[in-house]
């Protein structure tokens, strides 16, 4: 996007900001998870559905009020509205019907703004008529939903989160107030969609110090999980309110290249200190033989109630890392759910995902490692809302109510609505497409 388009944009947003700040829903026009927690959709939209606006001229609205005026704020200072006014917004609502859910000056137009709520939605046109033909009144109209515009260019190619319907999800949760360990090869510390999303990150090779934010498989990994979004620059992670921990275990095989190897003490050391730190998921996208040492540390990762995620594969050899290990999940990329089974088995997309590599850059890359990646980001999305969650229930909201023993391909927004007691994902689907009044 060139400069002059984007501060085009930019002056847009903010004159839309001014104009819903001049008259604002009663409710906050907080987005957050929170917020969604607190209202859904549908509830959300029935109530806003029955609140109209109504203006009258003020002329004491520039005037020293008297009595005890209301508080309003107004920038740089209070602005109090007239005794007057909120008498005449009392009356109003008395001689049609109506409560008075919230009033204050505006004093750029010179007159005073009022919420009122219909008892039924059903006769808002007949009372907006009556309202428009009293003479007290300048002004009444519907409440209006805005929604605020940003864009992550490379989002529309990010299949994958489509298919899990990540984004739906996002209705929910994001993934905030989780850590999830990702031992791997570096990560670029520095891209404009990992910045701020990484906690502290851990080095346990003997690589030069530079090679860490050169790593690709490491940085490909972390991006599928966290890259920041709504920031108009690239693209989203399964979970961007999530942090990741970088722990540096592995390194790659050429300069520049995702082949990266690790081995038993590098991987003991970040399993070790990721157990101690208390993370909240194990993220290992490698595959490798079974390891006693690696395995013990993995079993106290369970037993402390670590999610570990771990990649499977497409073919096994006789013997694979903590294969018969109870409550580690084995993902699969999504097409090769035949490979492995077990009541931990899932698959999620793993092929053609975009995502960051090193220097600001994105590209295409493909295996189980990302598939991985993506479950990781789901189990935070469910860690964030309940974070104390065992991965046996975590088992039952990624698999539904699929068959155990078979991989099954995880849908975010549906795991999520089974961890709440509810949500519809289609009607959340359809808040996002601009059907219904975003929260």
């Amino acid at each position: 996007m060139n400069a002059p388009i984007h501060a085009v944009m930019r002056a847009v947003a903010m004159a839309i900001a001014m104009l819903a700040s001049a008259c604002p829903s009663a409710w906050a026009r907080d987005t957050g998870e929170d917020a969604v927690e607190r209202m859904g959709a549908n509830a959300r939209h029935a109530l806003e559905s029955r609140q109209i606006l109504v203006t009258f001229i003020d002329e004491r609205i520039l005037r020293a009020p008297t009595g005890t005026p209301g508080r309003y704020y107004g920038g740089a200072r209070d602005y109090l509205s007239s005794t007057w006014a909120r008498r005449l917004s009392a009356r109003i609502a008395a001689d049609h019907g109506l409560s008075l859910v919230k009033e204050w000056p505006m004093l750029v137009l010179g007159v005073h703004c009022v919420v009122y709520e219909v008892p039924d939605a059903a006769g808002l046109d007949d009372i907006l008529d009556r309202l428009r033909k009293d003479g007290r009144i300048d002004s009444a109209q519907r409440m209006n939903h805005f929604r605020v515009m940003h864009a992550d260019p490379y989002r529309p190619l990010q299949k994958s989160l489509t298919l899990l319907d990540v984004e739906t999800a996002h209705r929910w949760s994001m993934g905030k107030g989780t850590t999830i360990a990702v031992i791997d090869s570096g990560v670029d510390r520095h891209h404009p969609d990992l910045m701020g999303q990484l906690a502290q990150d851990f080095d346990f090779t003997d690589s030069p110090a530079a090679e860490f934010d050169t790593d690709v498989h490491g940085t490909a990994v972390a991006g599928v999980i966290v890259a920041g979004g709504h920031n108009e620059l690239g693209i989203i992670g399964v979970a961007p309110a999530a942090k990741v921990l970088p722990m540096k275990a592995c390194w790659a095989e050429r300069i520049g290249g995702a082949e990266a190897v690790c081995n038993t003490f590098t991987l003991a050391q970040a399993l070790e200190t990721a157990v101690r730190e208390g993370v909240d998921v194990l993220n290992l996208s490698l595959s490798g033989p079974s390891d006693a040492l690696l395995e013990a540390l993995l079993q106290k990762a369970v037993e402390r109630n670590v999610i570990v995620v771990l990649a499977q594969p497409a073919t096994d050899g006789d013997e694979t890392l903590a294969a018969n290990m109870a409550q580690v999940f084995r993902v699969v990329a999504t097409g090769e759910e035949g490979q492995v089974r077990n009541d931990y088995a899932v698959s999620a997309p793993g092929v053609d995902v975009l995502t960051t590599l090193p220097g600001a850059r994105y590209d295409f890359i493909s295996g189980s490692s990302f598939a991985a990646a993506h479950v990781s980001g789901v189990v935070a999305l469910l860690r964030s809302l309940a974070p104390n969650l065992p991965a046996a229930r975590i088992a039952e909201m990624l698999r539904g109510s699929s068959p155990l023993g078979t991989a099954v391909t995880v849908n975010a927004c549906q795991a999520v609505a089974r961890l709440r007691g509810g949500g519809e994902c289609a009607a959340a689907r359809d808040a996002l497409a601009g059907r219904v009044p975003s929260l």
